[in-house]
């Protein structure tokens, strides 16, 4: 499957620093690594990227009720 560039530089910087980065974009990268976290069996990067994105929707959810 290809990658973009982008995806593969915060794939590898996950594996230096074992943290998920706040900068990254939603899409394609974050939606690209849960999906290779998948492919690749890497169940601490699918379980923090899906953390990041209950997060999101919960806020998401909590200025909608505003």
């Amino acid at each position: 499957m290809p990658w973009s560039t982008e995806t593969v530089k915060a794939f590898a910087e996950f594996f230096y620093t074992g943290k998920v980065n706040g900068k990254w974009t939603l899409a394609p990268t974050v939606l690209d690594l849960l999906t290779m976290s998948q492919l690749y069996e890497i169940p601490l990067l699918y379980d923090m990227i899906t953390e990041v994105l209950y997060t999101l929707i919960g806020k998401k959810e909590e200025t909608l009720k505003l």
